[in-house]
């Protein structure tokens, strides 16, 4: 009776990205409908992943193996976004710091989230004809409320390797059709990333009217217990 288990194999990744986009219209002065404009956004990005998994096989029987893979990922995103621009600009002059005060607009946002998930999975194999495999998934996202942010996703499946049977080893439309495999499985599955990290919170907005700050509402109302959903799918194929 063999059996063959694998070492836990682990690859971690970061990667981070900061690029800075200017827009210029110089100042028109043959046209007075035309106004200077100019405009500066810098978007930094950090990413980082890991994945950590491990394998076991085993030969249950002479007809029987058993094939055993668990793991665990993590992934966290952070972007930094800021922005200005402004219009009427002096002569000569393409920044935004040369733009009447009036029509300096500016922007920030800062966003977070990261995501987590480990799962077991165990395929049992017929000669190498038939398997028979069962599967669960645990992940977690903090982009959802925290009573909300674990999701249970279980998923069955088994195939056939039709052309490895005898009917149709003697069939003729084995000379068409060397290889053919039939395919059968039943699971769930949501999103992580359904939404942007603050669209579950009731969000006011700020505005500038006449130079003076206000607040206003928007049109979406927050759902703080906004969860996953968990689609059941059925998939059937050769």
């Amino acid at each position: 009776m063999l059996f063959w288990a694998s070492i836990p194999t682990g690859k971690w990744a970061a990667a981070t990205s900061g690029p800075t986009r200017t827009r210029q219209r110089p100042v028109c002065r043959l046209n007075a409908t035309r106004v200077g404009f100019a405009a500066s956004a810098t978007n930094t990005v950090l990413q980082l992943n890991t994945d950590v998994n491990a394998t076991y096989q085993r030969e249950l029987t002479r007809d029987f193996s058993l094939k055993v893979i668990a793991g665990f990922n993590y992934q966290y995103n952070q972007r930094d976004f800021s922005q200005a621009n402004g219009q009427n600009l002096a002569p000569f002059i393409e920044t935004v710091s040369g733009a009447a005060s009036t029509t300096v607009r500016a922007g920030y946002g800062l966003t977070s989230f990261n995501l987590s998930g480990k799962f077991a999975q165990a395929t049992i194999g017929y000669q190498n004809l038939a398997f028979l495999t069962g599967a669960i998934r645990r992940d977690r996202s903090t982009i959802f409320s925290p009573s909300e942010s674990n999701q249970l996703y279980p998923k069955v499946s088994g195939s056939l390797v039709l052309s490895d049977l005898e009917f149709w080893k003697q069939g003729s439309f084995n000379k068409a059709f060397s290889a053919a495999k039939l395919r059968a499985s039943f699971g769930d599955a949501g999103g992580l990333t359904a939404l942007n990290p603050t669209d579950r919170f009731y969000q006011v907005p700020t505005d500038c009217i006449s130079g003076q700050k206000h607040h206003h509402p928007v049109v979406v109302a927050g759902q703080p217990r906004c969860a996953s959903r968990a689609d059941a799918r059925t998939r059937i194929r050769g």
